[in-house]
């Protein structure tokens, strides 16, 4: 795009005409590539049943999300609440479009999202964030096109079409650290201004600049020492469930305690290796079964709604033979989830173990009348 604006600054028709051309041709190169990949041109051309899946997939998440925010507007779920909270608006259309083992951790569309992470006040601060970006982008494309440098300006220009696509595309997808960091970066390219001209906190005072700078410099050494850890949990994590994967559980307990020490804050990573040691303990690794109860109990004590952390703990006592204590959670989560067929199938499975036959039928009965596309 910057190179289109140049050349057409420049009155230079030839260049812009042959620019084109290349451009085009590069489409072209680019399109026949893509057709010439059978699961991508299947997506293109509709003809494979993804297309049409993902589509409804989109318009039922929204559906159901608009409805949790419409419970409330205000407060929203909080940052990483979705997943959890989302379960209770999953019905039977849900089971039967995408089944019991998925699990929606966003409303693929920004916009829902903020608005459910905070509120629909938070979304109007975010949009009004919005808007002041391109506010000022503009005016610094306006101010470097002024004063003859057309390559900053190109530059600017460029960067705020890229966030724009990127605002454009997370309409219908998920967000992701790896994209969302280089989109803030081009963000902080489209607000910067030159140190000497640029806004800079003053203190009111001369004697008071020595103070601001230490002040300064312990908050920076707070933030990266915060990052640290948060980065240090993130290699903890993965080094456990390297482990679980393994069989090595002796490393896979060690890791996910380290990883606990470092975000203490975060239950969710209770719930994360209780998931990873029940898998391993339902694959018949020795030693798994007592980790995955204790992780278990812990996750659901810290996690009382959701449901992935309830579905561990239950496994978990039914591996270590504590029936009754599987039951209990079962039913605890049949309340959370009452269109979940593979919760009405294992609490069946308890209780058929127990001898309550009559019970057990009910609930095969009842698993059998919902529907459940992971069981296809």
């Amino acid at each position: 795009m910057s190179e289109i604006i140049r050349l057409a600054r420049g009155g230079k028709r030839c260049e812009l005409l042959r620019f084109l051309g290349i451009a085009g041709g590069a489409l072209v190169l680019l399109g026949g590539a893509m057709l010439a990949v059978p699961l991508t041109r299947s997506r293109l051309l509709g003809s494979s049943p993804l297309s049409a899946s993902s589509v409804e997939d989109r318009f039922g998440m929204w559906s159901e999300s608009l409805k949790l925010l419409a419970s409330r507007p205000f407060s929203g779920v909080g940052p990483g609440g979705f997943a959890v909270a989302i379960v209770a608006e999953h019905d039977r259309s849900w089971h039967a479009r995408v089944g019991s083992d998925m699990t929606l951790d966003s409303p693929h569309n920004w916009l829902i999202q903020v608005a459910l992470d905070g509120g629909v006040f938070y979304l109007a601060v975010i949009l009004a964030i919005a808007v002041g970006i391109v506010v000022v982008a503009l005016r610094r494309w306006r101010g470097l096109s002024a004063a003859g440098n057309l390559g900053g300006a190109d530059f600017v220009i460029g960067a705020l079409a890229a966030v724009a696509a990127y605002a454009v595309a997370l309409l219908t997808h998920f967000t992701a650290p790896a994209t969302a960091i280089f989109t803030a970066l081009l963000c902080g390219v489209l607000i910067s201004a030159d140190a000497a001209t640029g806004f800079r906190a003053r203190p009111l005072f001369a004697s008071h600049r020595s103070a601001w700078r230490r002040a300064r410099t312990v908050l920076l050494a707070v933030w990266l020492a915060w990052l640290v850890l948060v980065a240090g949990a993130e290699v903890s994590l993965q080094d456990g469930l390297a482990a679980t994967r393994t069989g090595d559980v002796v490393a896979a307990q060690t890791a996910f305690t380290r990883a606990q020490s470092f975000r203490r804050w975060d239950a969710d990573v209770t719930s994360i290796a209780a998931q990873s040691f029940t898998a391993a303990a339902a694959g018949g690794l020795p030693g798994a079964a007592p980790e995955a109860l204790s992780w278990g109990e812990r996750a659901r004590a810290s996690l009382p709604d959701n449901v992935s952390a309830a579905k561990a703990l239950a496994a978990a006592r039914q591996i270590s033979g504590d029936l009754p204590g599987a039951e209990a959670t079962l039913r605890e989560l049949a309340k959370l989830a009452p269109f979940d067929a593979s919760v009405a199938r294992q609490l069946g499975e308890v209780l058929m173990m127990q001898g309550k036959g009559a019970a057990a039928d009910r609930e095969y009965t009842r698993a059998a009348g919902l529907p459940d596309a992971s069981a296809r």
